[in-house]
C-alpha cells in the first residue's frame, strides 16, 4: 500500500510508468519492476481537483479538474520529464465534461459530455466539435469515455455510443449504440449512471463491458449498479449492442463474509479493467467501492458473468484499476500460472498493489 494525500481515484499506465490521480495531487511511478513501484514525482493541485480519469500518451498528461461542476476544466501537463512534470495548458468548460480521453495519440481530446478539443498545440487547447451530434437524440447522463482502439471511442453514457473518429476526428461517426440497464428496480436516492465502458482486445472481442454506478444510494439491493456485458455481434448491420448479462452485488454483510455492513458512496461498480491475458482467461477486475476489488469472469460463449475472487482491504473505497504488463514467475511455468500485478486507486487507502494468478482463480 502506498498512501496518497486525499486518496486516489484514477490511474493510467504508459510505457513503464503509472500515473495516479487524486483529489489534491497526481503522482508518477516507475513500474518497470511492477510489484515495486518507485515514486518519480508528485504535483499538488489544490483542493477539489478530483481527476477521476487521467489519460496520457507518455508525453502529455490530461487531468480533469472536475469536483465542482461550475469550475470544471481540462488540464494539460508536459510529463516528458517524469521527475519534473509541468502544466503547459488548460481549457475551461464550466458545467460540462467530467472526464477526458486521448484520441489519436492525444492529437484530439474527447470529453465525456461531448466536447471535442484539438491539441494541435497542447499549450493552447481549442474546442473544435461535439461528438453528441453523431447520435439523435443526443445522449444524456455521462461519466467516462475511452479510446478502445486507435481512433475508436466508447462512451459511458445513456445510451452508450461507439464512435469512429479515424477519418474525421472533429465529426466522428456513430457505429453502434447500447442501452444500459438504467432502470434498476429498487434503486433509491439516485438513478444509475453508466460509469466506464471498455471493449477488450481493441474491439476484437465479441463482448464489450460497462460498469454502472448508483452513487450514494444506500445498501446493496437488486437495484444496485453492476457490471454489464454487451454482445456486439452484427453491430455493423444492426447499429446496436445487446445486453448479454448483468452482475450485481445485492447483499451487505459483516466483513468476515466478504461484504461490508453498509455503503456510503453507494453499492455499485465503478472502475473496471480487463486482464492483459483476456483472450485466454476473460477476467475483469472491477472496483466496487466499499466492496473492494471483485474479480469476475466473462464466459466466452455467451457473456455470462461469474465472480471468481477479490479482495476487500480495510476501510476500502476502491475506485479504479490498472493491470501492469504481465510476466511469468519463471520461464518453466505454463501460461495458466502467469503472475499479474494489479494497481488499485483507492479513495481512502491510496494506491494498493495486488498479485493475482488468473489461471488459479
Amino acid at each position: 500500500n502506498l498512501p496518497l494525500e486525499g486518496g486516489a481515484i484514477g490511474a493510467v499506465q504508459h510505457g513503464g510508468f503509472l500515473y495516479v490521480s487524486g483529489e489534491r495531487s497526481f503522482s508518477i511511478y516507475d513500474i518497470k519492476k511492477p510489484d515495486d513501484p518507485q515514486l518519480m514525482s508528485t504535483r499538488e493541485l489544490g483542493e477539489h481537483a478530483l481527476n477521476e480519469h487521467p489519460d496520457t500518451n507518455g508525453r502529455i498528461l490530461l487531468l480533469s479538474r472536475d469536483a465542482v461542476p461550475a469550475t470544471r476544466s481540462l488540464e494539460v501537463w508536459d510529463v516528458t520529464d517524469k521527475a519534473n512534470p509541468q502544466r503547459i495548458g488548460g481549457f475551461a468548460n464550466p458545467g460540462t465534461d467530467h472526464t477526458w480521453a486521448c484520441v489519436l495519440d492525444c492529437r484530439f481530446v474527447y470529453g465525456s459530455h461531448g466536447t471535442i478539443v484539438s491539441l494541435a498545440n497542447p499549450a493552447s487547447p481549442v474546442k473544435v466539435g461535439d461528438w453528441r451530434t453523431a447520435v439523435s437524440p443526443a445522449p444524456t447522463r455521462f461519466h467516462g469515455i475511452d479510446q478502445v482502439a486507435p481512433g475508436f471511442v466508447l462512451t459511458a453514457s445513456e445510451p452508450t455510443v461507439f464512435l469512429d473518429a479515424t477519418t474525421d476526428p472533429v465529426n466522428p461517426r456513430a457505429l453502434a449504440i447500447a442501452d444500459p440497464p438504467v432502470s434498476f428496480a429498487g434503486a433509491v436516492n439516485r438513478r444509475s449512471i453508466p460509469s466506464y465502458a471498455h471493449w477488450p482486445l481493441g474491439t476484437r472481442d465479441r463482448f464489450a463491458l460497462e460498469s454502472i454506478e448508483t452513487p450514494f444510494s444506500g445498501p446493496c439491493t437488486e437495484g444496485s449498479g453492476g457490471l454489464v456485458t454487451y454482445d456486439t455481434t452484427g453491430f455493423q448491420t444492426t447499429g446496436r449492442f445487446e445486453i448479454a448479462d448483468v452482475f450485481r452485488i445485492t447483499q451487505n454483510g459483516n466483513f468476515s463474509d466478504g461484504y461490508p455492513p453498509t455503503n456510503v458512496t453507494g453499492c455499485s461498480a465503478f472502475g473496471l479493467a480487463e486482464s492483459p491475458t483476456w483472450s485466454s482467461d476473460h477476467l475483469v477486475a472491477v472496483a466496487w467501492l466499499e466492496h473492494g476489488v471483485r474479480l469476475l469472469r466473462v464466459a466466452a460463449a455467451d457473456g455470462r458473468i461469474s465472480e471468481v475472487g477479490g479482495f476487500m482491504g480495510h476501510g476500502t473505497e476502491a475506485a479504479y484499476l490498472i493491470w501492469a504488463p504481465h510476466r511469468r514467475t519463471s520461464r518453466a511455468q505454463p501460461h495458466s500460472l502467469l503472475l499479474h500485478i494489479l494497481y488499485v486507486a483507492d479513495l481512502t487507502r491510496g494506491l494498493d498493489v495486488y498479485r493475482v494468478r488468473p489461471g488459479l482463480a
